[in-house]
């Protein structure tokens, strides 16, 4: 009978244990940003010698929460990073921290990369202007209603965009860094005027134009100002007359398009600004002269 009642107590612990684990893992933080403003998120920890642990930017679990922090509003700069919670830290010396223990967790703690912004994040946060969506970031859903929203900035490495700006009825400006479209879903874009401007990076308004849900916008063109036609790889790229010609790439296709992003002849070509891409080589710039 005691053996028993030992194994039960046993088991009671050990389920408690895992409970609390449990429960850390989806712990809600919340993080100033500084002018007033609050962001809250969880923390999803390595559960494997290939996983990472990284930080999910997500909601507060009531309109209370909110109320006793200021949603955001105006410029939107999400971080890229957040600080692991105080008790994952070396809080040595944080009492003495200028500032206080706080200041101490903001400057002094781990960081970890912001992947996720999670499902409604910033839903209905109707103040927010605009948003600048850092290149840690891989998945957005986060911005559902946010009616004052009107220009946006996408990272780089945005894979999946899944509900990210549904009824965003004023978002006009949309510019991806991306080089590959993110993946979207028909409420991606629910509400968003079809005559958005959409901003994209050299040499990929081809794909954006034929990809599901982005080819539903009229607006689609190219930023080519940081492209150059440095030769920092061994290839030389001149016009001849009313052609391209390249030197130095060792027989890899040869490609031009127009800053809309339209592909061209490689003859007769007009006097404008164009973009050659050979093989797997950076995007260059040329300007043809008559």
């Amino acid at each position: 009978m005691k053996n028993n009642m030992k194994k039960t107590l046993l088991f009671a612990s050990i389920f408690l244990l895992l409970a609390g684990f449990a429960q850390a893992q989806y712990d809600i933080y919340n993080y100033p940003l500084g002018n007033g403003d609050t962001i809250w998120y969880t923390i999803n920890y390595a559960q494997g010698s290939y996983d990472s642990t990284y930080a999910i930017i997500t909601t507060p679990y009531t309109d209370r929460t909110w109320r006793d922090h200021q949603k955001p509003s105006g410029q939107l700069i999400i971080p890229d990073s957040l600080p692991l919670p105080w008790w994952r830290c070396d809080t040595t010396g944080w009492e003495n921290y200028p500032g206080g223990f706080d200041q101490a967790w903001r400057d002094l703690a781990q960081r970890v990369p912001v992947i996720i912004l999670g499902m409604e994040a910033f839903g209905d946060c109707h103040n927010i202007v605009s948003v600048i969506i850092p290149n840690t970031v891989r998945k957005v859903w986060a911005f559902g209603g946010c009616t004052g929203l009107t220009s946006v900035e996408i990272g780089k490495f945005v894979e999946d965009m899944s509900y990210a700006f549904d009824g965003c009825t004023h978002l006009t400006t949309i510019r991806s860094r991306a080089e590959y479209p993110p993946i979207c879903d028909e409420h991606t874009f629910d509400g968003v005027p079809n005559y958005a401007d959409i901003i994209v990076p050299c040499g990929a308004a081809y794909r954006y134009q034929l990809s599901d849900y982005w080819n539903a916008f009229s607006r689609i063109t190219e930023d080519c100002s940081d492209i150059n036609d440095v030769e920092n790889d061994g290839i030389h790229v001149w016009v001849d007359g009313r052609q391209i010609k390249v030197e130095g790439a060792k027989g890899q296709p040869l490609f031009i398009f127009d800053i809309t992003g339209r592909q061209i002849a490689n003859n007769n070509i007009p006097t404008g600004a164009y973009l050659v891409k050979i093989g797997d080589y950076p995007v260059r710039k040329v300007v043809v002269i008559r």
